[in-house]
């Protein structure tokens, strides 16, 4: 039997709208979804992964449709409208990265393969506080976490 997930801090926001304008470069939100969830069409300021742990997503987008089990994310640029659908119950969590941070990753939506570390890495950062300190652990991660996220490699899975 699969370890179970930590739950999600719940004095952390589950509204993306919330890790938008905070003064970190990474930003990580954990949110729960029961089968057959929709969020509905929506944008970001910051890019956004877009990762489930557990369950499967479907992402639509002007450009495309692309599925996604836990071992893919979807990267969103700032800015792209895109809505997702919950196969069955889904474990999402979302890193959201300042255009900074965000400036040398992928100009359109890209599916990236995400490795045992990036994963760890993701489910570390959602454990720590929105504004977590500069200089600790948590800052550390995120440093590490855009390092990974380069390094991730690209699969070419999108249905126009």
């Amino acid at each position: 039997m699969p370890a179970r997930l930590p739950l999600p801090d719940p004095a952390r926001s589950i509204d993306a709208q919330d890790y938008q304008d905070r003064p970190r470069a990474v930003t990580a939100m954990a949110k729960e979804f029961p089968a057959g969830s929709r969020t509905g069409t929506h944008s970001h300021p910051r890019a956004q992964l877009v990762y489930a742990v557990e369950g499967v997503m479907r992402v639509t987008t002007p450009s495309g449709l692309w599925a996604l089990p836990p071992l893919r994310a979807l990267w969103v640029p700032a800015g792209v409208p895109h809505g997702v659908d919950m196969v069955g119950a889904v474990s999402m969590r979302s890193l959201y990265l300042q255009a900074q941070a965000a400036r040398d990753y992928w100009p359109q939506c890209q599916v990236v393969e995400v490795s045992g570390l990036l994963r760890e890495l993701i489910l570390a950062l959602t454990a720590e506080p929105i504004d977590y300190p500069l200089g600790g652990r948590a800052e550390q991660i995120a440093a590490l976490l855009l390092s990974e996220l380069a390094a991730a490699r690209v699969a070419p899975l999108q249905i126009p």
